[in-house]
Order: C-alpha cells, then sequence, then structure tokens
C-alpha cells in the first residue's frame, strides 16, 4: 500500500510517499495490550497533553544510536549484561501493582518493542532511567492479552489484508507460533429486505431507527436471524424483527402463566426427593430438584431432547453461528416445550413441575446473548416469583446449564416417534375419504400400524457399498467425508445396469447414511434400529390414541421381502401398486380398519 500519511517506511527516492501494510494487515492489535501506558490513561486517541505526536513518529521506528557504536558480540555482552542488571533490581522491589506511568517517547526504540513483544527480549537499550515497573507491567499485559482469540473482518479482505496480518504474525514470531491469531470471522454486507442498502430508493434504516420501532431485542433477534455464513451477505428483514416482538412477548406471557400455574397446584410435584437426586445435572440446592425416575418416558425423551439442544446452542455460539443458535435455543426450544404441554393436555398429565421450569431456565439462559433484556424479565420471574429465591441478575448469577448427557438411544426414539406422528396425521388425512367408512355406528376408530424392524435389500446393498468405499479408498471415512463417498457411489450405482434403476433411491439412502456419519452418530450403519419401535409406540398410546382421535390401535411386525440382493428388481419403493404407503425400518405405516 501507498499513502502519503500514517506510519511507514518513506519512499527512498520521493519522501512525500509512504509504504507498507495498512495498519490492519499488521499487528496493530499487539498496541492495543499496552497503549494506555504510552498515551495515559483516557488518552487513547493521543489528542492529550501527556504525548508528543511528533517525537513519537520520528523514534517509533528507529534503530537506537547505541547499537550502531557495537558489533555484533559486543551488543550480546551488552544485552547480557543489561538484562541482569534491570531484573535483579526487579527483584528487589517491593512487590506493588506495577504503575501505569507515561513512557517517555525516546525509550521507543527497536529494544523497547524486543522486549515487550518478544518473550525472550531484552530489556531496552536506551541508556535513559526506565520507568521499570512500567516496562514490566507491559510486558505482562501483552503475554496476558495475546494471541488475539477472534478477529472480526470483511469478506472482502480475505485475499489480502486478513492474509498479510497472518503473514507479519508468522514472521515476527517464526519461533514462538502460539502468539499467532487463533480465528477470524468474516461478514458480508447487510442488506435489508433482501436487497442492497441505498437512501437513493429509500430502502435504508439506521440502527437506532430500528431499535426505536421494533425495540432492543427484537433488533438483535433478527440480526442473529440474518445470516451465518462468512461468504454471503446478512439479510436484515423488518417482518422477522416484527414478529419477534410477539413471540418474545408471548415468552414473558408463557412465564407469567407457568407461575400461575404453579401457585394453583396445576403441576406435578416429584413424589420424594433423596439426597442425589440432581447430582447427574452436577447441580446442587436446585428450589426444584429433578428425579429422573419421577419421569414418563415421553417425559424422558423431553428432557434428553432439551440436552441435545442447548448442547448444539453451545457449539454454534463458539463458531459464532448465531443463527443457528437462535433455532436451537429459540424456535425448536419452543416447539419442544409447547409439544410437551400438549402431551400434558392430551393424557391428562400436569406437567412435572421440575421438568417444566428446566426447560424455562435453560431456555432463558441460552437465549440471554442475543435477547438479553427478555432473559432478564423471565430470569427475574423464574427467581422472585417461582423459585422464591434472592433475586440476582442473569448476565451476573447464571453459568451455562450443565445437562445431562445426551443419550443416543433416547434422542432416536424422540425422533421416531415424532416423524411417526407427522406421518400418521398425513396417511389418515390423505384417506380422509375412507375414514367415515372406517367407523361403526358407535363411533369406534381403530387403526392398524406396520412396522419393520430390519432394513430392506436396498439399504443393506447401499450400507455395504458405503462401507467398502470409505474403507478402501477414504482410509474408514469420518467426518467431512460425505461428499467424496456419494460422488464414488453415485459413479458405481450409474455404471451397474442393475443398479441404475434404483440410482435415485440409493442416493437419498446414502445421503443420510453419511450426514448421520458426519454428524458423529456411530449407529449410522445400523442393520437393526437400537430401540423397539413397538415399545416406544405402546409406552405413547394414549398420546398417538387421542393426537389421532382413534379408539384403539395394533401394532403388527412386517417382513420386509424379497431378501437377496440378486432380487433389486423386485424391491417395492415408498408406496405399492395402489399408490398406499408401505412400511420401512424406522418409518411405520398407518391403515384403518373395518369394523
Amino acid at each position: 500500500c501507498t499513502r502519503k500519511f500514517g506510519l511507514g517506511t518513506k519512499l527512498p527516492w520521493d519522501p512525500t510517499w509512504v509504504i507498507d501494510s495498512l495498519s490492519d494487515s499488521t499487528i496493530y492489535m499487539a498496541y492495543y495490550t499496552i497503549a494506555h501506558y504510552l498515551h495515559g490513561e483516557g488518552n487513547l486517541d493521543g489528542r492529550g497533553p501527556n504525548i508528543n505526536q511528533n517525537e513519537i513518529l520520528e523514534s517509533f521506528w528507529d534503530e537506537d544510536p547505541a547499537k550502531k557504536k557495537r558489533n555484533d558480540n559486543e551488543e550480546l555482552e551488552y544485552l547480557d549484561e543489561r538484562i541482569k542488571a534491570m531484573m535483579s533490581q526487579y527483584d528487589k522491589t517491593e512487590a506493588e501493582p506495577a504503575a501505569k506511568q507515561i513512557v517517555p517517547p525516546s525509550m521507543m526504540c527497536h529494544g523497547f518493542w524486543e522486549f515487550i513483544l518478544k518473550r525472550s527480549g531484552p530489556m531496552p537499550l536506551s541508556e535513559q532511567d526506565a520507568p521499570l515497573q512500567a516496562l514490566i507491567g507491559m510486558k505482562e499485559e501483552f503475554e496476558y492479552w495475546y494471541p488475539v482469540d477472534l478477529r472480526v473482518s470483511g469478506k472482502d479482505l480475505v485475499r489480502n489484508h486478513l492474509v498479510m496480518c497472518l503473514y507479519n504474525h508468522a514472521e515476527i514470531w517464526r519461533e514462538n507460533p502460539k502468539i499467532w491469531p487463533k480465528s477470524m470471522k468474516t461478514n458480508g454486507y447487510l442488506l435489508l429486505n433482501s436487497e442492497k442498502m441505498s437512501k437513493s430508493t429509500g430502502n435504508f434504516m439506521l440502527l437506532s431507527e430500528a431499535i426505536e420501532k421494533f425495540g432492543a431485542d427484537a433488533v438483535r433477534l433478527a440480526l442473529a436471524d440474518a445470516g451465518d455464513a462468512s461468504e454471503d451477505d446478512a439479510n436484515f428483514r423488518l417482518d422477522t424483527a416484527d414478529k419477534a416482538i410477539s413471540r418474545l412477548f408471548n415468552f414473558i406471557q408463557s412465564a407469567h402463566e407457568l407461575r400461575q400455574a404453579i401457585e394453583m397446584g396445576h403441576v406435578r410435584a416429584p413424589s420424594e426427593y433423596t439426597s442425589n437426586m440432581d447430582k447427574f445435572l452436577g447441580q446442587v440446592k436446585h428450589p426444584f430438584q429433578l428425579d429422573p425416575t419421577d419421569l414418563e418416558p415421553y417425559e424422558k425423551m423431553v428432557l434428553n431432547e432439551a440436552s441435545r439442544l442447548l448442547n448444539g446452542a453451545k457449539r454454534a455460539y463458539q463458531l459464532l453461528n448465531f443463527r443457528e443458535s437462535l433455532h436451537l435455543c429459540l424456535y425448536e426450544m419452543d416447539i419442544l416445550r409447547d409439544g410437551y404441554l400438549n402431551w400434558c393436555k392430551l393424557t391428562n398429565k400436569a406437567p412435572q413441575r421440575a421438568l417444566i421450569t428446566r426447560l424455562y431456565e435453560w431456555q432463558c439462559i441460552a437465549l440471554s446473548p442475543i435477547c438479553p433484556h427478555t432473559c432478564e424479565c423471565i430470569w427475574d420471574i423464574l427467581q422472585r416469583q417461582i423459585f422464591k429465591t434472592r433475586p440476582t441478575l442473569l448476565a451476573e448469577g447464571a453459568s451455562w446449564p450443565l445437562t445431562p448427557t445426551v443419550d443416543k438411544i433416547l434422542e432416536q426414539e424422540y425422533t421416531f416417534l415424532k416423524k411417526a406422528m407427522i406421518s400418521f396425521r398425513e396417511q389418515l388425512d390423505f384417506g380422509r375419504k375412507g375414514a367415515k367408512n372406517a367407523r361403526d355406528n358407535n363411533g369406534i376408530r381403530v387403526a392398524k400400524i406396520e412396522i419393520v424392524n430390519s432394513p430392506d435389500a436396498l439399504r443393506r446393498l447401499v450400507i455395504e457399498m458405503l462401507r467398502q468405499i470409505l474403507a478402501t479408498k477414504m482410509n474408514g471415512g469420518g467426518m467431512g467425508k460425505s461428499k467424496e463417498a456419494i460422488d464414488t457411489l453415485k459413479t458405481q450405482v450409474l455404471s451397474d445396469e442393475n443398479l441404475r434403476p434404483k440410482a435415485n433411491e440409493i442416493l437419498q439412502i446414502a445421503a443420510h447414511i453419511c450426514n448421520r456419519l458426519d454428524s458423529g452418530d456411530s449407529l449410522a450403519f445400523m442393520e437393526r434400529l437400537p430401540f423397539c419401535q413397538r415399545s416406544v409406540l405402546e409406552a405413547n398410546k394414549i398420546y398417538i390414541l387421542r393426537s389421532l382421535n382413534l379408539t384403539d390401535f395394533e401394532v403388527v411386525e412386517i417382513s420386509n421381502k424379497p431378501d437377496g440382493l440378486e432380487a433389486l428388481h423386485k424391491i417395492r419403493s415408498v408406496k405399492n401398486r395402489k399408490g398406499r404407503r408401505v412400511a420401512s425400518m424406522g418409518n411405520p405405516m398407518i391403515q384403518l380398519l373395518q369394523h
């Protein structure tokens, strides 16, 4: 970069020009760690009386004059003597907090920066009286704050400034890679309603205007929902911010309704307490202790699913994927909580007090980085009016929830039941014309649910092919290998005339398996389900019957035939010839029976 102002190296043949990288390509973050020592407190912009800017500009890049009078060997000897003398003086000094003294610009020689920035650097070479405590304090502060944990910048700077920033760190601290930046995050441009902001077209809004119109939390929610991908532009939608107002209001109102339900005794209290009931959560002395043995099978699945959502939200926050975290800790937690309350209503069971309050407490903490004001309000309701404890601020008194370890089997049981209920409703609505014929004069409505406990030939074939591909061509596979494995499988399928007609079904099955592999699911290649479908359905019989307006149902296991891989041309698809769905492993089918 070439400029006529700022810090840098003057062009030898034209000193009016300054060369060198722009500040955001260098290690300027290191300067922030000690700037208050050099400028003085409250004088970070250098405009105050405590600093001579001209003297700094002249001496910042200069070598110490004393250094030029010594050869290399003499310099090394001098450095050893100097650092020993200075450190012995420091050891004799009483242990007092390092005063943030103003370091004179004349001290800012090459040796000064070597001492501050390099862990093995010597004391400054200047013979002037140095503020020793300040120098030691500066070095300690730099080593405390560095390296840079995260740097956020624009997507247009990836190929220039951000790369040069890494190069400069790598060169200056070549012997100490731990000083190099740990991570960088880039943002795109901000769109408004999917269009570029422009004052001339009127598609423009200031942040202050958005807050005035929607409120701070609704704006923060819409910004979090605007997008995560670093290479894409974030899209702030006014309708999202508008809907966020009612969603957050309803969240607060539901907390008040929970308080009223607890006060009126409309919740289910635990049958008894033991001293270790909450230990599985890593918590102690919680106002409402939670005993997993006091939960119904469906409630155990709800608790497990809440733990999964919070773990996912935490990972998303760590990766700065705020949209993903928002969807997990707000939208999906809302669905989970509403689904649980609906289950309670259909089964005539009062919500379990400790479980329902946990759902609110965990969601409140997880959502607080995005909607802090709303969550502080709910946190106050939980503490003051529900837990009856001394209220504290959420930002001060709460840490991330310690949830139970996610049970993969329970997770799959919950997913199976949720998908099965959606499928059952679709199937019964699809056959609505025949539903009247399925009822007798007494209004009896009985159904048959068909389940399959073993994979059909096609799925076993796909599993075997993927295993061979991952074992032989990808050293066993692993996370991130999905696309390569599917591409290889696609080539093999299309080159086989027996498999080619089933290519779409094969690739769909393979995509599902590989997605599970990428998520770390060790059961992706399972030949049989790790849980009993019949047990899950029968354990939730009342919920299923009342959800589907049935009087009874029976579960029937069917086998998947033909069994031989050589009979691929006979394998049934998702629907049979009459258009009725056919059950497959993990995907039950329901039909009404005639009486």
